[in-house]
């Protein structure tokens, strides 16, 4: 059963992801619901804004581990395709790439593997949050368009740090690299969540709806000429097969629960 919930008023949707016990790690259920859950905003005409937030401590663990590491058997690239990668980062990024709304990212802590936030307009973080994609320690590559976004987002430089190296990043250093907007002061998760949205609501006072997101079309538009996202998901998602199609992600996941090796982290 998925943990992902959606409430909306005064112009804004609120997706919370609400399994703190497991750092918000998300399930095979969550990428659907979270997908569906956008596509559904998206058709709203009383929305104007969409933020992400969690509950807990953690804003992402990445993908539940449990729930999908015994899936990752060698098989073909078709059949890795259609039932690992489609129903996890290629629906959920298609439906965060195309998503019309101002996208909004509440980073409570620590983000492990957060592939999705390089398509949102604004991310705002607590002091302690931290940013890590451990893509190469996993036996997997880039995924859910991270391979261009993070690069639009902080640059060629930070971007092969974070996505080759998967080297940790404080919330001081996303600043520096333009990655995130701001960093609000160290607060409960449930304060922060207030403060983010009454300073969306103060940012959106005054303002025309039909414009923002007009500004918002324009912006991605100059974006997608370079590298369109269904191209971006397509190509990340066809790689990404080929991995777990080898068999050696399967294998790197059992070195980990083994704990024959160990993160940096």
């Amino acid at each position: 059963m998925s943990e992902v919930t959606l409430s909306v008023a005064q112009g804004i949707a609120t997706i919370t992801m609400n399994r703190p016990r497991s750092l918000n790690a998300i399930t095979a259920d969550d990428y659907d619901k979270l997908a569906n859950t956008l596509r559904e905003v998206d058709k709203r005409e009383d929305v104007i804004a969409t933020i992400w937030q969690a509950t807990g401590k953690w804003f992402c663990a990445g993908t539940d581990v449990k729930s999908t590491g015994s899936k990752l058997v060698e098989t073909t690239v078709r059949h890795a395709l259609v039932n690992q990668v489609s129903k996890s980062h290629l629906d959920c990024g298609h439906a965060f790439a195309s998503h019309s709304k101002i996208l909004i990212a509440v980073l409570n802590g620590p983000a492990m593997d957060p592939a999705f936030l390089g398509y949102f307009d604004f991310i705002y973080a607590l002091p302690n949050a931290w940013l890590s994609t451990p893509f190469s320690f996993l036996g997997i590559i880039p995924e859910a368009g991270s391979s261009v976004t993070f690069v639009n987002k902080m640059g060629w430089a930070k971007a092969n740090e974070a996505l080759i190296w998967g080297r940790k990043m404080t919330a001081d250093e996303l600043l520096e690299s333009r990655f995130i907007n701001k960093i609000f002061p160290q607060q409960s998760t449930e304060e922060f969540h207030a403060a983010v949205r009454q300073y969306t609501l103060e940012n959106l006072q005054g303002l025309d709806p039909v414009a923002v997101l007009g500004a918002k079309r324009l912006v991605r538009a100059a974006l997608d000429e370079k590298n369109h996202f269904d191209t971006v998901l397509l190509r990340e998602g066809y790689a990404q097969a080929e991995r777990f199609a080898s068999g050696r992600p399967r294998k790197q996941f059992e070195r980990i629960a083994k704990k024959e090796i160990k993160h940096k982290l």
